[in-house]
């Protein structure tokens, strides 16, 4: 029988909403498939047991069973430098079709290292989709004019995934979810430190960043003259410097800089994975855009589904940014 995992992210010791829709859509397609659908759930202490308890939670929205691995090196934020090890051990032990992780700052992280340790593809920001009985894992391109699709009925090789949306889930059923306790290992002295904001941190404006959405480099002036307003920083997504929108210097993301900044206001992105990974996870993100099946709401504190150069415009004249 074929296995599916699905990561289950936490905030509070709680499974986030995020985790609990990809548990959803996971479990469509193990009905399908006739797989058994794992819930995993690295943390840094054991969870309590009891009607309302995060196993508990987790049976109700489609788990057959919950892989726990417990250590107090596991506790959030999740990074791959810290929580690869029990990963991938977790994916040895129960061999993956397909492995499921919300969109989210974490997944950007692990999805992608993960894939690469297991030799398996990697299709950030899907779908699950139902199609004359079939279910593809689905991905627009190119601004959406091309969509790739998958049958997940006729996998080869493993898929690991991030799947977009779900800020609501559901819950299926009543049934007590297995639970398999497995002692993965855990590097003792992990390659990285989290470090608490100091006092003396300088005092920093918003980030405004600009996207191809705002079609043209006068408005990419315009968001220039809006940070210098705001006693902020002006910055771009890759694909705008590449397109010769931006000053190639504001570039934010995998090859460029990164937004360390408490606010980013983001006109006109898309929201790829290549920029996103370059915000803090700290920082909250206020989108702007004109498709709402931008990628960039799925990672937004805040969203306008609004022509992202007509609210620069009103911003700025609001500010008065660009006047003398």
């Amino acid at each position: 029988m074929a296995n599916i995992l699905t990561y289950i992210e936490l905030s509070d010791n709680e499974a986030t909403a995020s985790s609990l829709h990809a548990l959803n859509r996971a479990r469509d397609v193990a009905t399908d498939l006739g797989a058994t659908l794992y819930a995993l759930l690295p943390c840094g202490a054991t969870p309590t047991y009891d009607d309302e308890d995060i196993i508990a939670i987790l049976s109700r929205h489609g788990a057959d069973k919950v892989i726990l691995i417990s250590h107090p090196q596991l506790a959030p934020p999740a990074l791959f430098a810290t929580h690869g090890e029990a990963l991938v051990s977790a994916c040895r032990q129960f061999p993956p079709r397909l492995v499921v992780f919300p969109a989210s700052a974490e997944a950007r992280d692990l999805a992608p290292r993960l894939a690469m340790a297991l030799r398996a593809h990697y299709v950030p920001d899907a779908v699950i989709t139902l199609s004359g009985g079939r279910r593809y894992l689905s991905r627009r391109v190119f601004r959406r004019r091309y969509e790739v699709r998958e049958p997940l009925d006729v996998l080869d090789d493993p898929v690991v995934t991030t799947l977009r949306g779900g800020r609501t889930a559901e819950q299926l059923g009543d049934e007590e979810a297995e639970v398999v306790v497995i002692h993965a290992p855990v590097d003792p002295s992990p390659r990285v430190s989290l470090k608490a904001p100091t006092s003396t941190r300088p005092a920093e404006g918003p980030t405004v960043g600009g996207g191809v959405g705002l079609g043209d480099k006068e408005a990419f002036e315009r968001v220039g003259q809006l940070a210098a307003a705001l006693g902020g920083r002006a910055v771009a997504s890759p694909s705008a410097c590449d397109a010769g929108l931006a000053d190639p210097a504001w570039r934010v993301g995998l090859d460029g800089s990164s937004v360390e900044s408490d606010l980013y206001l983001a006109l006109g992105s898309t929201g790829s994975e290549r920029h996103l990974v370059g915000v803090a996870p700290h920082t909250e993100l206020i989108a702007v855009s004109a498709d709402p099946e931008d990628p960039v709401f799925t990672f937004a504190r805040h969203g306008l589904v609004s022509d992202p150069r007509e609210v620069l415009r009103q911003l700025s004249e609001r500010l008065g940014a660009g006047k003398e």
